[in-house]
């Protein structure tokens, strides 16, 4: 049999996108054995170093095999039960991303995902997008100081006007980054500048 190694970078409706080390990216469920061995205790997650092989039958991929993590970006359960739901696996870093404006940016938000980052023992960059937007300079800063302080690393990005792309393409080399952020501040059209 020919298995690869591969991580997961997808998955919906208990099918899960593979990418081989070679890059091709294959659809795969989860053999039996751990289907049986996930209920109640590890369940897969995105980023997740897996082992996958064909199928007996030649109709697909099965992941046989899932290494062992080395972190994982987490929440609790929502509804207050107890546990947690892991986001993703084998992250090394975060960034929390907002805009300057449209839309304004929500504190508290900001800081609910830094919070998350926290316990989870995983670096977060804060990144102040849209900064072209941004009325009078010292609006920016105003929201960047609080974070700065600290220690955060804080940065400044616009992708209409192409600033600070250089330094966060920098943040980003060699390491596996989560973005997070809410709706509309411009986590897609950061990452399509960065990574088309």
């Amino acid at each position: 049999m020919s298995r690869r190694q591969g991580i997961v970078v997808e998955g919906t409706g208990g099918v899960w996108q593979v990418r081989s080390r070679d890059g091709d990216v294959v659809p795969a469920a989860l053999a039996g054995r751990l289907k049986q061995e996930a209920r109640g205790s590890v369940k897969l997650a995105v980023g997740d170093h897996v082992t996958v092989e064909p199928e007996e039958r030649g109709q697909g991929w099965r992941i046989v095999e899932i290494a062992e993590r080395h972190s994982v970006l987490a929440r609790r359960e929502p509804g207050g039960r107890y546990g947690e739901r892991v986001l993703a696996a084998n992250v090394d870093q975060v960034l929390v991303v907002f805009a300057v404006a449209k839309p304004e940016p929500h504190l508290r938000m900001i800081d609910r995902f830094l919070v998350v980052c926290e316990a989870n023992d995983l670096r977060a960059h804060v990144v102040l997008n849209k900064v072209d937007l941004a009325t009078d300079p010292a609006q920016v800063e105003a929201l960047a100081h609080p974070y700065a302080r600290a220690g955060y690393p804080v940065h400044r990005t616009s992708v209409k006007t192409d600033i600070g792309l250089d330094e966060l393409r920098g943040v980003l080399h060699g390491r596996v980054t989560a973005v997070a952020g809410p709706s509309g501040v411009g986590k897609s059209s950061l990452l399509n500048a960065l990574h088309p």
